[in-house]
């Protein structure tokens, strides 16, 4: 055998008793593009804090005004942003509308669930319309608006609000559906009426009740009457 064949035969054999050899691992990507979710998290953060802040503002401007007499370049002056920067946001205050009443739309919701606390099923049916009408008290202003743009039932929400807060109210409904629901298997209404019967006349109550009130200018108590509309709701509901 050759020198040179040698060689390599020993170079074979060095080979096989040391393995295959090691992949090495790929070194980091140090580009930052690992950052790039964080960074884009932050970013949304903060645009939608900017956001809430804008919608807060135009609340305030919204009851001071009136809905009608409130121009856009109040609200940005309110908001402490320029004009175009507001229009970024929002392209129009009725746009803004639908977004305060979605917001509240949510507050309402979590605050009228956790009042319905009570064992008996009347006296939750009596919490809930009560908290109704203590947080439509509360924001009276933004009530107010509706009745300003002409609302009159609550079929008139989709329209000035949209289909987000026309879902809200619908939420409320299927809430008073459920609650009455237990009251008929408890023998507490009557099961001889539709319930959707009677969650339109318990709900068409209340904002019939909401309706007058405003037109009184809000004087007075609104949550006030809630024993009076539970007593009237059970003159034709109570189980017989």
């Amino acid at each position: 055998m050759s020198r040179t064949q040698e060689n390599a035969s020993r170079s074979r054999k060095a080979d096989e008793r040391s393995g295959p050899p090691t992949r090495r691992s790929p070194r980091p990507n140090n580009n930052g593009n690992h950052a790039r979710p964080v960074r884009e998290s932050a970013r949304e953060g903060a645009r939608g804090a900017f956001r809430g802040a804008i919608v807060s503002a135009a609340e305030r401007v919204f009851a001071r005004s009136g809905f009608y007499e409130t121009k856009m370049t109040e609200i940005a002056r309110e908001a402490g942003v320029g004009v175009g920067t507001l229009y970024n946001y929002f392209k129009s205050k009725e746009v803004i509308f639908a977004e305060i009443v979605v917001d509240r739309q949510a507050e309402f919701d979590r605050t009228v669930q956790a009042a319905a606390t009570s064992d008996d099923p009347i006296e939750r049916l009596q919490q809930i319309v009560q908290s109704c009408l203590s947080y439509l008290e509360e924001h009276g202003a933004l009530l107010a608006i509706f009745q300003e743009r002409g609302a009159v039932t609550e079929c008139d929400v989709e329209r000035l609000a949209g289909p987000k807060a026309a879902r809200g109210y619908e939420r409320l409904l299927d809430l008073f559906e459920k609650h009455i629901r237990v009251a008929v298997r408890a023998k507490r209404l009557r099961a001889d009426v539709d319930v959707r019967l009677l969650v339109a006349m318990i709900s068409g109550t209340m904002n019939g009740t909401a309706h007058a009130w405003l037109k009184r200018d809000r004087r007075g108590r609104l949550a006030s009457v809630t024993g009076e509309l539970i007593e009237l709701f059970l003159q034709g509901a109570a189980s017989r």
